[in-house]
């Protein structure tokens, strides 16, 4: 099994100012890593379900999207349907109307392969099988292929929502339900169909009535028996298993199902991210007492015959249900991030009274301008004049300069963005911050949400204290996740080689701290199998490390890249001295 990713790249972080090495998201490592989260986030999600379908879509011959291209391999046409089932409302029936719909989307397209042995061309799928014993396939042999269309999946999706509210709008089951869908290639025959499964929230009274219903949104394959596309699941961990190996590509496939145009697609809800209900919100403060965001998933080892656990991670959708993301965290000491908590729970007994200030931002700050053009002179101007509401236009707009500059290329150009504004927002217009990026006034309703439905984040200081628990303790599991050698720092030696500023940032006796600073510190510290009264001797002084220790922990370190990184995520947390 391999442990990391066999190709791994350089990108440059922007926010950090440095290179950063991540995986490369297409090797064999991160396409098991991939399958292994999903497999993960559908097995959660499945047991926080009241019941769940397995489903297979297939197409009939006349319903397959074919694509035709001519003797040079160019795509000429797209028949997206030869026939169409129209519903008669008066009769109550079915029938099928003959109508070819033509698209331009493929149009120019070359499905050529050239190679140094000669041309590939696209796989013949199946068209249907001879009635012998064996069942010999017979394959499809003119000058096209069948494809995965999304556009039949999400009709499909809108058409179950449509019939179900229809069919239980007596209230006698809840219709809603979230989704998982991938399209798949079959490996020998090429055929297009999906794999899904339905997460309902309650056990419907009668399976056969909601099995039909499912069955009249799916019309591209007429089936004689009701049902037969859709399978109640029983075992949720292998069905999650089974479909979350279809999200990595199929690499065995032909290189034009392969490409953009033409290969497989993952369709999931939005609304509600699957897995994000793996746990309660109420069990958070019982979570952080165990000193770890991790829990245990029992697997079946072949060697010893028995299951073992190995700890696996909620997905972070779960979290930021309670701990969203906030543009420019990182600029955030722990008594300014305080301030933004007090701002938020000012509107807490009337949360529809929060200020939505997005577009007076960007009336007062010039978002989408060139950055070369900008400086604090026009900046100052531009917020100046924002009086009124007055909008100002004899600034340089990004579509203004490249009209006049049609020679330069558009990559050239840096446009300002909100990220941009951050360190002028946090010193003087914080509502602005809050209340004016998209981002961070979905956080402000997250916050309000959860502190009036949960008693022990119902104030800024307990919700504050939550907030850097949660990040402490991930950033933590991460260490111990990416660096094993690293999981407990059993001397502060070990310690202060990695945060050297945290280190000098300590007084020079730990007297000089009173009872709740003591208490902050300890309570970090903890997770490193560490306290404050670590770094002191036994005469209250703090232990002075000389130029050789320095020098011989040198080798202890890690990368220059997880170093900063490590360095600027607990600067936070250990900040407690400000509250």
């Amino acid at each position: 099994m391999l442990s990391s990713c066999l190709n791994p790249q350089r990108v440059f972080n922007s926010s950090l100012g440095e290179y950063l090495t991540v995986p490369c998201g297409h090797c064999e490592y991160c396409r098991k890593t991939r399958e292994k989260v999903w497999a993960r986030r559908l097995e959660l999600h499945a047991k926080s379900s009241g019941y769940v379908l397995f489903f297979t879509l297939t197409y009939s011959n006349q319903f397959l999207p074919k694509v035709y291209y001519d003797e040079k391999g160019f795509v000429t046409d797209f028949v997206y349907s030869s026939e169409r089932v129209v519903f008669n409302r008066h009769s109550r029936t079915y029938f099928q109307t003959q109508q070819i719909i033509h698209s331009d989307d493929f149009n120019g397209t070359s499905v050529f392969e050239h190679t140094p042995t000669g041309i590939i061309r696209p796989p013949h799928f199946v068209f249907r099988r001879l009635n012998d014993k064996a069942h010999t396939p017979l394959f499809d042999r003119t000058n096209s292929f069948a494809i995965s269309y999304p556009k039949d999946f999400q009709n499909f999706i809108k058409r179950c929502r449509i019939n179900l509210s229809r069919h239980y709008s007596d209230g006698s089951f809840d219709p809603s339900f979230t989704y998982f869908g991938v399209s798949e290639y079959g490996p020998r025959t090429y055929r297009p169909h999906f794999h899904g499964l339905l997460f309902f929230r309650s056990c419907p009274p009668d399976v056969d009535a909601l099995l039909r219903v499912l069955s009249k949104s799916w019309s591209k394959s007429p089936s004689t028996k009701v049902g037969k596309e859709f399978e109640p699941v029983r075992t949720k961990t292998q069905s999650a298993k089974y479909v979350s190996k279809y999200v990595c590509k199929d690499t065995t496939l032909p290189n034009v199902l392969l490409s953009p145009e033409f290969c497989t697609r993952t369709f999931k809800s939005i609304s509600i991210p699957l897995g994000s209900r793996s746990f309660d919100i109420a069990d958070i403060p019982s979570i952080f007492s165990k000193g770890t965001l991790l829990y245990d998933l029992l697997y079946y080892n072949k060697e010893t015959r028995c299951f073992e656990p190995y700890k696996c991670s909620f997905p972070s959708c779960s979290w930021h249900r309670v701990f969203p993301k906030l543009l420019g965290r990182r600029l955030l000491s722990v008594s300014l991030l305080r301030s933004c908590f007090d701002r938020i729970f000012q509107y807490r007994h009337d949360p529809s009274s929060l200020p939505n200030l997005i577009k007076e931002f960007s009336k007062k700050y010039p978002l989408g301008y060139v950055v070369d053009l900008l400086n604090d002179n026009v900046v100052d101007e531009h917020i100046s004049r924002y009086h009124g509401y007055f909008d100002p236009f004899d600034f340089p707009f990004l579509h203004q300069y490249h009209i006049s500059k049609r020679s330069l290329p558009l990559s050239r150009f840096k446009t300002s963005s909100y990220s941009y504004f951050l360190s002028r927002l946090l010193s003087t217009d914080l509502d602005f911050f809050l209340f004016g990026i998209p981002q961070n006034l979905t956080f402000c309703r997250k916050v309000l949400s959860c502190c009036n439905a949960y008693d022990f984040l119902s104030s800024p200081d307990r919700y504050l204290y939550h907030y850097l628990r949660y990040e402490t303790i991930g950033f933590t599991d991460s260490l111990k996740y990416t660096h094993e050698q690293f999981a407990l720092f059993g001397t502060p030696f070990e310690f202060a080689s990695i945060y050297t500023d945290f280190y000098y940032s300590l007084y020079p006796l730990i007297t000089d701290y009173d009872e709740k600073q003591v208490s902050h510190f300890n309570l970090i510290l903890s997770n490193f199998g560490l306290s404050l009264s670590s770094f002191y001797g036994s005469d209250s002084h703090k232990i002075q490390f000389d130029y050789d220790f320095w020098r011989d922990v040198a080798a202890f370190h890690l990368s220059q890249e997880d170093h900063s990184f490590r360095t600027q995520s607990l600067d936070v947390s250990l900040k407690y001295d400000d509250l």
